[in-house]
């Protein structure tokens, strides 16, 4: 065996373990987290409005994930934003954004919000949401106001 084969040999050895290492990379972060959302309703009753929608989301990752800082917000026409916060609560509203923290590989989960006592405003309504382990905050329309 002569220098040239040792040095083909170990080039082919970094070129196989460097192939490896991104294929591996690559498989990881395949998939995709698709959030939905389904059954928005407002509506108006006695000088406030109700909200209530669900939150569908499918983790089409290899591996467990999740939402975090599920959140709905307001922005308005100018482009400012603000948390939405209940002025009252009441003990119909419901907010089952804590079943979004953990999602199985090929899963479907499913969570339900529902709010009352809303006041009326001229904002847009969006669920926000961060990927686990992202920093990216993104927003999903629920529904304008009608």
């Amino acid at each position: 065996m002569d220098i040239s084969e040792s040095i083909i040999g170990g080039v082919f050895a970094i070129v196989g373990t460097v192939l490896g290492w991104l294929l591996t990379l690559i498989a990881t972060n395949s998939g995709k987290i698709h959030v939905s959302i389904n059954d928005s309703v407002c509506k108006h009753a006695g000088g406030a409005y109700t909200i209530s929608f669900e939150v569908v989301v499918f983790n089409n990752k290899r591996d467990k994930c999740g939402l975090n800082n599920c959140k709905v917000i307001l922005v308005d026409n100018d482009g400012g934003s603000g948390e939405f916060i209940p002025m009252f609560t009441e003990s119909e509203n419901m907010n089952e954004f804590d079943k979004l923290l953990n999602i199985d590989a090929k899963t479907i989960k499913k969570a339900r919000y529902h709010q009352t006592s809303i006041e009326y405003s001229k904002s847009r309504y969006y669920f926000q949401y961060i990927i686990n382990g992202k920093k990216k905050k993104i927003k999903v329309p629920i529904f304008n106001n009608k």
